[in-house]
C-alpha cells in the first residue's frame, strides 16, 4: 500500500490490528490530543506532534496556581487579567490576541504550526454588543482530524454568522458560570446552536480554588446529560475513536 504522507500512513497503524515484524512488536502511533485544564478558562492542548498551545493563561491571582509551561503558542480571547496572564509561559512562544490592544477592535488571527491551524471568530463579552465588558475572541484549534473550540469570556447566544465556521467541532470548551459569561441554560443554546461532535468541557465556573467568588458552579449545566467525571486535569481526547454520543467531560483542577 503506497501512503501519500507520514500522517496517512499514522492512521492506518494506528486503527490497524499491529502484527509483529522481525521478532518486534510495533506500537500503534498515537493520535490523542491531550487537554489540560489549569484552571478559570485556562487549558494546555498538546497536539499529535508535540504542538503545546496555551488558551486564556490565568495568574495566580484568581487562586490557580500552576507552574510555569514551556509552550509554543499562547492564545489570549479578551484582556481581562483572569485570561492574559501572560506571565505564566516560559521560553520563546507566539501570542495571538484576539482582541487589539485598544479593545475597540478584533484582531483576525491565522496562525500555522506543525499540525495546528488557529484562527479567531469575533464575538462580545456581552449581551448588548461589547457595550459593558467589551470584545471576546472565539479561538479555533485544528488538525487533520480534530477541531476545538475554545469560547473564551463569550457572552451571549450566537448569531446566525458565528455559527459555521465553529461547526464540526470534536471538543467545545464552553463557560457556564454566569455573571461574566453566558450562564448554565444560555450554554446549553449555544452547545446546541455549535452542535460539536464528541466532547463538551464547562470552563469559567466557581470552584473551591477560585477567587472569582460570584461565579455559578457547573451543576446547572450538566444536569441530565451524559456526564463523565476524569478526577483529575487531564482529558485525552482519541481521535480515532472518538466518543460515539455527545459527552460532558468535567475536569479537576489539581
Amino acid at each position: 500500500m503506497i501512503f501519500p504522507d507520514r500522517r496517512s500512513f499514522r492512521r492506518v497503524l494506528g486503527a490497524a490490528v499491529v502484527g509483529v515484524l522481525a521478532g518486534s512488536a510495533v506500537a500503534a502511533a498515537s493520535e490523542d490530543v491531550s487537554i489540560r485544564w489549569l484552571g478559570q478558562s485556562c487549558f494546555l492542548i498538546t497536539t499529535p506532534d508535540e504542538v503545546r498551545v496555551l488558551l486564556d493563561p490565568v495568574p495566580a491571582s484568581v487562586g490557580y496556581e500552576n507552574p510555569p509551561q514551556a509552550v509554543d503558542v499562547v492564545t489570549v480571547s479578551h484582556e481581562h487579567k483572569d485570561h492574559a496572564g501572560l506571565s505564566l509561559p516560559v521560553g520563546a512562544y507566539s501570542v495571538l490576541h484576539a482582541v487589539g490592544p485598544n479593545g475597540n477592535d478584533w484582531n483576525r488571527a491565522q496562525f500555522e504550526i506543525g499540525d495546528a491551524r488557529i484562527y479567531t471568530v469575533p464575538s462580545y463579552h456581552d449581551k448588548e454588543k461589547g457595550a459593558q465588558r467589551g470584545l471576546n475572541g472565539i479561538f479555533v484549534v485544528e488538525l487533520p482530524n480534530f477541531k476545538l473550540v475554545h469560547l473564551g469570556d463569550l457572552g451571549h447566544v450566537l448569531d446566525d454568522g458565528q455559527i459555521p465556521p465553529l461547526r464540526g467541532a470534536d471538543v467545545l470548551l464552553v463557560p457556564v458560570g454566569g455573571r461574566y459569561t453566558i450562564d448554565a441554560a444560555d450554554a446549553a443554546r449555544v452547545v446546541e446552536q455549535i452542535q460539536p461532535r464528541s466532547v463538551v468541557i464547562p470552563m469559567h465556573y466557581r470552584t473551591p480554588a477560585s477567587k472569582v467568588k460570584d461565579l455559578a458552579g457547573a451543576d446547572d449545566f450538566l444536569r441530565g446529560k451524559n456526564v463523565v467525571r476524569v478526577g483529575g486535569p487531564e482529558y485525552k481526547f482519541a481521535t480515532l475513536t472518538p466518543p460515539r454520543q455527545r459527552t460532558y467531560v468535567v475536569l479537576d483542577f489539581k
